[in-house]
């Protein structure tokens, strides 16, 4: 077996500090673990900006904020019903517990962070605006000592003793290999270099822009790739902070909350980050992310472009807006002024067209790219692999990583990815059994 990795390889105990730190940005700031020429254009009236995304063993679970969240039983029934059969709550509810006995899934106290020096925004765990369904401790993937759990830690670590497996670092996969011109059967990859290697079977698990790319690049002409593709919409209010940066942990709560705008439930998540880095006075300064969960805007990853066009829909952006406006009257009714990534502020009061200017002003996103090549059946056009992973088709070729989604849960997806790959990884085994 071999594994061709974009980006760096290296064993658990040669982790670089920032990567095994539970400091996400000090994760994604060491050089190499994240894209450097990705961009995205969040909203169609947005410049491109960077997007950040895993590069090296981990992937996005190297440099991510290691939220382990599941979501909500009603995501992946709604999965059931866009054609992923078997992918349903009673299905895939025993993985996710499986995932959480055995993988170091480690609750964080909001004393230990929201409630002493360590943390500004106490004051917001606390406060009961309508539909919240409240804060509550954050779920990090964190060992015993407070490092990073990423992927290459839990699986791969394991799995290099192994006489059957060669791993590669800092290789580029160009494109797919066919066994004619053709041909719809796969064998093997064509590298950036030059150099071809041939296989039984590939697996793709470059993420939801890596896949469909290299699925584009190779002719492969599926109507749905790039399609569908979907991220959390988010707005930062900044907020001071009384602390710098540090090797621990910056999300110590989560909140829930319901926008109640078209039947929205949970669809709403309040995120504090004690810390982001210094103003242009040097003083310290976090943020309190408010994030829609449940999605319904589109856009593509095409071979030279990302675009999320998020809060497209108008239900999206209602309710998006409703938030920022929950967010801004807990932040101002403790005294914490409320101020955009442009230095301007909105006030909880101000109308529903004034806030919608302000959030597409101020439009950020979670980086949970999705759904890019979405499973289902045959019959859907809009369907790239089939419920076990397979490219429909195709023979000998497989994507395993959240392009398959269906849909985004309500919730950072980083748990959902693991028990989508380890679910097909148990379908491709019983296969060749």
């Amino acid at each position: 077996m071999l594994l061709l990795e974009a980006g760096p390889d290296h064993g658990s105990a040669h982790t670089p500090a920032g990567v095994a730190s539970a400091n996400f940005h000090l994760a994604a700031a060491t050089p190499g673990r994240t894209w450097p020429d990705l961009t995205v254009r969040r909203h169609p009236s947005s410049a491109p900006v960077a997007y950040l995304q895993g590069r090296g063993v981990g992937g996005g679970s190297a440099v991510n904020a290691m939220v382990s969240m599941i979501g909500q039983p009603g995501d992946y029934d709604r999965w059931v019903t866009l054609g992923a059969t078997g992918w349903g709550w009673r299905d895939v509810a025993p993985v996710f517990a499986a995932l959480e006995r055995g993988r170091h899934v480690t609750p964080t106290g909001i004393a230990a962070a929201l409630r002493s020096p360590n943390g500004p925004l106490s004051a917001c765990a606390d406060y009961d605006v309508p539909g919240a369904i409240g804060m509550a401790p954050a779920r990090l993937m964190l060992d015993e000592e407070g490092r990073r759990r990423s992927t290459n830690d839990l699986y791969l670590e394991a799995a290099r003793k192994r006489p059957n497996l060669v791993i590669r670092g800092e290789v580029l996969v160009d494109s797919l290999l066919f066994a004619g011109p053709d041909e719809r059967r796969v064998v093997g990859v064509r590298l950036a270099s030059g150099e071809e290697v041939e296989a039984a079977h590939v697996v793709l698990s470059a993420g939801a822009i890596g896949s469909p790319r290299l699925l584009l690049r190779s002719g492969i002409d599926l109507a749905g790739i790039g399609l569908g593709l979907r991220d959390h919409p988010a707005m930062a209010f900044r907020v001071p902070s009384p602390i710098g940066a540090k090797d621990g942990p910056l999300i110590s709560a989560v909140g829930r909350f319901s926008s109640g705008i078209g039947g929205g439930e949970c669809d709403l998540q309040f995120l504090p980050v004690d810390w982001v880095g210094d103003d242009g006075d040097g003083k310290p300064f976090g943020v309190l992310l408010v994030a829609l969960m449940e999605v319904r805007s589109t856009g593509r990853v095409t071979v030279d472009q990302v675009e999320v066009n998020a809060i497209d829909d108008e239900l999206d952006a209602h309710r998006l807006a409703a938030g920022v406006r929950m967010a801004a009257d807990a932040l101002t009714h403790f005294g914490i002024a409320p101020i955009g990534v442009d230095a301007t502020t909105i006030d909880a009061s101000a109308s529903t067209d004034d806030i919608l200017k302000f959030v597409v002003a101020n439009l950020a996103d979670y980086q949970h790219a999705c759904g890019t090549a979405k499973m289902g059946t045959a019959q859907d056009e809009s369907a790239v692999v089939d419920i076990s992973g397979a490219v429909i088709g195709h023979s000998g070729l497989s994507v395993f990583d959240a392009s398959v989604f269906p849909d985004l849960p309500r919730a950072n997806p980083n748990l959902t990815t693991v028990m989508v790959a380890e679910r097909m990884a148990g379908f491709r085994m019983l296969r060749e059994s």
